[in-house]
């Protein structure tokens, strides 16, 4: 976890305060400028580990389909791979960079941090993948998860991951999320806890030009930092998928 800033105060800040600290943030970050407001994601809205009612598709080369349904081989990325991704279909030099705002009764803290450099990702598509987007993304099949938890259990346990989340992606203008503060945090100290101000919602706030997308991301925490890409054999999954 990198901190790129940090700060506290004793009241809840109004939503226009909550705006402008977030905006503050985005334009620090930034080369270009921002002449609006920006308002954060709600960790509300982020529904984690809801079953989604449309069907979760998995795009990728026909080669890689005939791989995992043969032998439950997987290719997982994590913030590092997708920050510096060829395709920029592919590559968010945002991913892991998040604005928190978490608000209380009497207090809200908020800090801009790189985080999540201890995640394995899997990014899919919600629904039926619009042809447009399967072409800008290289791939040319797909495949459907049928058991979201049955899948990322399956890969909990190949990976020996600590544990896993998975949910529908929220699109904002900045990777900013506002949420509740955590009871247990701690306003006497700074360290690699201060970024669990709230809760792992955080992992799921995309920016707007990606919404095309309809990203539905599995995450697996691991216990130590991790880079590029991961080619995992997890013939246990394949129960779970299908090819229609």
């Amino acid at each position: 976890m990198r901190l790129y800033g940090y700060g506290w105060i004793d009241r809840a800040l109004s939503s226009l305060e909550v705006s402008q600290l977030v905006t503050y943030y985005a334009q620090a970050s930034s080369s270009e400028t921002i002449t609006e407001l920006i308002e954060p994601a709600q960790e509300d809205d982020i529904e984690l580990m809801v079953v989604p009612s449309q069907r979760v598709a998995k795009m990728t080369k026909k080669k890689y389909l005939d791989d995992f349904f043969d032998r439950g081989i997987l290719q997982l990325g994590t913030y590092d791979f997708f920050r510096n991704a060829g395709n920029i279909e592919v590559r968010d030099d945002q991913e892991g960079f998040v604005t928190l705002v978490g608000r209380g009764v009497d207090s809200t803290a908020w800090g801009r941090f790189m985080c999540g450099g201890d995640n394995y990702l899997f990014c899919t598509y919600l629904g039926d993948p619009d042809p447009a987007v399967l072409n800008a993304f290289e791939y040319d099949s797909c495949y459907f998860i049928n058991d979201s938890r049955g899948f990322a259990n399956a890969v909990q346990i190949a990976l020996d991951a600590q544990n896993y989340s998975f949910g529908k992606c929220v699109y904002c203008e900045e990777n900013a999320i506002i949420g509740g503060l955590k009871p247990e945090h701690s306003f006497e100290r700074i360290d690699h806890r201060t970024v669990e101000m709230i809760g792992e919602a955080m992992n799921f706030v995309k920016p707007m030009r990606y919404s095309h997308q309809l990203e539905f991301r599995f995450v697996w925490k691991m216990p130590a930092y991790v880079r590029g890409t991961l080619v995992v054999e997890c013939p246990n999954a394949v129960q779970f998928c299908s090819m229609t």
